[in-house]
């Protein structure tokens, strides 16, 4: 069975409200089985509305619904629920070149497939809207025909939701997804940092897969990815916006979004396309200016649609994709400006801000500089949804090989971790030999009673005095008292000056 004859009644994030019937463009999700070593996370579901006031609505953004709640259509009728899910994605577009937009990804649960598109803004960062996140998921990457089992499946790690995401209002619709490993061969998209830019009457496009018919009796979902192009109108038109009938965008639209329309309607973005992006080209390079948000209906010629504005966030993508990414691109400048060391991929990271790299290891292959000290210390492939894992349970040690440091005064290691199972005095600790692993010194110990359980904590630092010494044994030690406590390490690195 193709996406063509799947007939699907899974929009159930394609809210109605009384007043301003404003509509996320996402579709929902279900939960993956997807079954990774070590994983207890459970899923998270902190949308419980995804819209705006949705009080009067017995439905979750990542649940499926077969609720009747009744739109108001163009031609004065009402449609089920039902009628609603036809009307899915990209409206009045074609179909997308071969080679265009290789950034774009689709996020996919278990059961339903596509719900939310998104954008890689470095090889191990996806940029979505906020709606989109909260369940269990994969990122698909290079499968531009959604009937072809192609491309990258990448498992998700982490999810990061704009601090300022105003659900009640869809403000701020931005969110990360942290991917468990990078890309292969990514391309990504360069993110406008431009206020100003695109200027009102500006072409933009914006891409997605979905139903090519903004209504018919059976949904026809479109195989392969769709464009359409919009124009830019001013924030101040924008909120203008009624249907005369009650309906309006008066008091929704903030300057953390941006608008673009049709002239007379018939193109736009829709359910499923949320979280895409929407692009304007510039000298031959594509610019994501904006996240597909939300709007009221799709296509509408009194309503055009809104997007989440990439410029007034960008500050805050660039610091969360320095702190995350494992190989974030050159533009955001992630080696200075008060980001950490930890996130460039050179072996020289952290040297701007006056340290020198001693070593970095991701695990990925081997424990790298570490030795183990038994059967308590290994490495695994993949655990808790990461890539490359040094695991440490009960008495288990790992210490480094011996490294000359007589030419700095202090150093740190700097450390992306996990425990499991810790009590409030129970976790792990950072040591350092001076006197070739005879004695240890205890630089810092990470416990129960600061770090939640089953939750990667990336870029923690202990720091140390080396200054009287030629050379150190760095050690990681678990301090739980039985073998079912697990600390687990995805990144470690020695940095000193």
């Amino acid at each position: 069975m193709t996406r063509k004859t799947l007939i699907r009644n899974i929009l159930a994030s394609q809210f109605i409200l009384p007043s301003s019937a404003n509509t996320l463009r996402g579709n929902s999700s279900s939960e993956n089985n997807g079954n990774v070593p070590f994983d207890t996370n459970a899923s998270r579901n902190n949308n419980s509305s995804g819209g705006r006031d949705l009080s009067f609505v017995n439905a979750d953004v990542h649940k499926k619904s077969s609720h009747l709640n009744l739109f108001d259509s163009e031609d004065g009728s009402t449609r089920s629920m039902s009628q609603l899910d036809k009307q899915s994605r990209i409206i009045g577009g074609s179909e997308a070149d071969a080679g265009d937009f290789q950034y774009l990804v689709s996020m996919q649960d278990g059961g339903f497939g596509h719900f939310c598109g998104a954008s890689l803004i470095a090889p191990d960062v996806a940029l979505t809207a906020a709606h989109c996140l909260g369940a269990d998921y994969k990122v698909v990457f290079g499968r531009f025909n959604l009937d072809v089992n192609n491309g990258q499946t990448i498992q998700k790690i982490k999810e990061i939701e704009h601090p300022e995401y105003n659900p009640s209002k869809s403000d701020n619709d931005f969110g990360l997804v942290i991917l468990a490993r990078p890309v292969t061969n990514a391309q990504i998209v360069r993110l406008n940092e431009d206020n100003s830019f695109p200027q009102v009457g500006a072409l933009v496009t914006v891409a997605g897969w979905g139903d090519t018919k903004q209504s018919d009796s059976q949904t026809e979902l479109a195989d392969s990815l769709m464009k359409v192009n919009v124009n830019v109108i001013s924030n101040n038109d924008c909120e203008d916006s009624s249907d005369g009938r009650g309906l309006d965008y008066f008091n929704q639209i903030t300057d953390n979004m941006l608008c673009a329309e049709f002239t007379g309607g018939g193109k736009d973005a829709c359910q499923g396309d949320s979280g895409g992006p929407l692009i304007a080209t510039t000298n031959g390079v594509d610019v994501q200016v904006g996240v597909v948000s939300w709007g009221i209906g799709c296509g509408r010629e009194e309503f055009p649609g809104v997007y989440s504005r990439i410029s007034s966030a960008y500050d805050w993508i660039r610091n969360k994709v320095c702190d995350n990414s494992k190989r974030p691109p050159a533009s955001f400048n992630c080696g200075s400006g008060g980001t950490s060391g930890l996130d460039s991929s050179s072996s020289s990271a952290g040297e701007n801000d006056g340290w020198t790299s001693i070593f970095t290891t991701e695990f990925t292959n081997t424990l790298g500089p570490f030795s183990d000290s038994g059967s308590n210390t290994q490495r695994f492939d993949v655990a808790q949804f990461r890539n490359g894992v040094m695991h440490i349970q009960y008495t288990g040690k790992a210490m480094t090989k011996e490294f000359d440091v007589k030419a700095y005064s202090k150093c740190q290691s700097i450390v992306n971790f996990q425990m499991l199972r810790m009590s409030t005095y129970e976790g792990w600790c950072v040591d350092y030999s001076s006197n070739k692993g005879m004695s240890y010194i205890q630089v810092k110990c990470f416990k129960g009673m600061d770090y939640s359980t089953a939750k990667w904590y990336d870029g923690e630092k202990a720091t140390f005095p080396v200054g009287n010494y030629d050379s150190i044994i760095l050690r990681f030690r678990c301090t739980g008292n039985s073998i079912n406590k697990d600390v687990f390490i995805s990144r470690a690195k020695l940095q000193c000056q």
